[in-house]
This record gives C-alpha cells, structure tokens and sequence, in this order.
C-alpha cells in the first residue's frame, strides 16, 4: 500500500515540475513559425472572393492542368497543389502580396495555403471550391 503511495505522489511530482517549467518557459507553446499561426480552415465567403478577384490579387487554380482547361477564373493562374513548391516562381517575388487559391472543393486550396505560408507568403487566403464561385455568377453577379 505505501508503495502505491509513495508511486502516485512521484507522478504528481514529475507532473507538477513539467508543468512549473512550462508556466516558466511561455514560448514553448506560444512561439510558432508563421505558418502556424494562421488559420488554414477559415475560407472567404463566394461574395468575398468576388471582390477579391475583382480588387487584382493573385488567383491561384491549384487544380490539375485537365480541370483548368474545362474551365476556370479569368485571370488566374493554374498551379496544381502538388506543385506549389516547384512553381513559387509563377507568383513572383513579393510574398506581402495577396493570393486566393481556389480548387474544386476547397480542400487542394487549404493545402496550397499551407505550402504559400510556409514558403513566407503572408496575405494567402482559400476562395473555396470553382462550383461555388461560378455558381454565385450564375445566379447573382457579385
């Protein structure tokens, strides 16, 4: 029974000594790089896109090149997600500038946004999926 005892409190021990370096040490959870501070779920509204597209950033189609040539937003430039890396340079060299990635559902757009945040894109945001957007022109033009 006293060694139950005497095992339980050098687990509180240890718990409660990781825990006094963690309150002394904040920057171990709160520092992060960039790319982890932004929040990569969050994706503009189809009206917001809209506006976006129209204000001139950086449309970025990260579908495949045969999705692209069905169809896609005036302007943009086809960069498949899995290519983000390779092809950076299609987007030029200020990375304070904006890019709206889009794909077909959204999800390839979260991807690529990653990638641009981690490559030191600051002003990335996901514009969703292509069904989205172009059925918003179809029905009320933004």
């Amino acid at each position: 029974m006293n060694t139950i005892r005497l095992s339980a409190l050098c687990i509180l021990v240890v718990c409660l000594t990781s825990l006094s370096a963690l309150a002394e040490s904040p920057n171990t959870l709160t520092s992060a790089s960039k790319s982890d501070s932004q929040d990569f779920s969050k994706r503009l509204s189809t009206q917001d896109a809209w506006s976006k597209f129209k204000s001139g950033v950086t449309i970025v189609d990260v579908r495949s090149p045969e999705e692209f040539s069905t169809g896609h937003i005036s302007n943009a430039i086809n960069i498949p997600h899995t290519e983000i890396k390779e092809k950076v340079a299609l987007l030029g060299s200020d990375k304070s500038k904006e890019v709206v990635p889009y794909c077909k559902s959204g999800r390839r757009a979260e991807l690529a946004h990653r990638e641009l945040a981690a490559l030191g894109f600051t002003h990335v945001e996901n514009a969703g999926g292509y069904s989205d957007l172009t059925n918003l022109t179809q029905t009320a033009k933004p």
